[in-house]
């Protein structure tokens, strides 16, 4: 009787010996082994209804908040305030914010903290993971408070915006063809739209047919050029069309789409004109 009861003994000693590295409860007098962190997480909110919630790997692909929301809440011009919520506390508030940075879109981005933070971005700045002109670090949670009638936000289309990293701008000339990409493009450096007071940047399109080994205007008077959008519409410039007092001028808008215009100076001031909402090809005429 006295061996059989050692050997169960020693059965259960390494029973339990197992169990602990197995991760079973610890027994009494061992310490508890410690919790796995949560990983920080942020959410957005509609008013109070949610509609999203990302991780630490979600928020280091700087997604757009309105890429977040329901389609029937994308237009920012709608947005009256973004309430936020850190991990402290009460955050600071934005208000109007298509109004205050009509050219930026608001996006997550991880924080210096390693937590979600939230800024407003210039379209090319997110494209590059760049700095933001307004930022909120620690973000846990985000309200936007949407405004109803008053015909705001009526020139967008709700649609969730388009990868800037796709973009491809074709060139054709004399029967060859060339072609610039979405991070050829964005490597670019911009100007300020003509009449701006440089917040609003973009490229002329002389810039864009230089990059794309394009012959300029200017290397070959009495050059024509045909632009077309993704809608197939055509717009064909002029040499005339290029001049100090005329220039065609490319931006990246809040769609991801290359939108065109000629900008005219009248008097001291340019307007726009010949508009093109997504420029996809350029060819050269003889």
């Amino acid at each position: 009787m006295y061996k059989v009861l050692i050997l169960i003994g020693a059965s259960l000693t390494t029973a339990g010996c197992k169990g602990e590295k197995s991760g079973a409860t610890p027994g009494p007098g061992s310490a508890p082994t410690p919790a796995t962190p949560a990983a920080p997480m942020t959410c957005v909110f509609v008013g109070d209804v949610k509609s999203a919630c990302l991780d630490t790997a979600a928020v280091a692909k700087w997604p757009r908040v309105d890429s977040l929301v329901p389609p029937e809440s994308r237009r920012m011009g709608t947005w009256k305030t973004i309430s936020v919520q850190t991990t402290t506390g009460r955050g600071a508030d934005l208000n109007q914010p298509a109004d205050v940075y009509p050219d930026m879109v608001l996006a997550f981005f991880p924080g210096s903290d390693g937590n979600p933070a939230l800024g407003m971005f210039d379209l090319v700045e997110l494209a590059n993971h760049g700095r933001p002109k307004w930022q909120q670090p620690g973000v846990r949670e985000i309200h936007i408070m949407a405004a109803t009638g008053g015909g705001r936000g009526e020139n967008e289309d709700g649609r969730g915006p388009a990868d800037p990293a796709a973009l491809s701008l074709k060139f054709t000339n004399a029967g060859k063809a060339s072609e610039l990409t979405g991070p050829a493009l964005l490597a670019l450096a911009r100007e300020a739209q003509p009449g701006d007071d440089g917040e609003a940047k973009g490229w002329a399109l002389l810039t864009l047919l230089k990059a794309g080994n394009v012959p300029l205007p200017t290397e070959k008077p009495g050059k024509r050029y045909l632009l077309t959008d993704a809608a197939g519409m055509n717009l064909t410039l002029e040499p005339s069309d290029f001049s100090e007092t005329s220039v065609p001028f490319v931006k990246l808008n809040k769609q991801g789409a290359l939108r065109f215009w000629v900008f005219k100076k009248k008097g001291e001031g340019w307007t726009k004109g010949a508009d093109l909402r997504g420029l996809t090809s350029v060819q050269v005429l003889n």
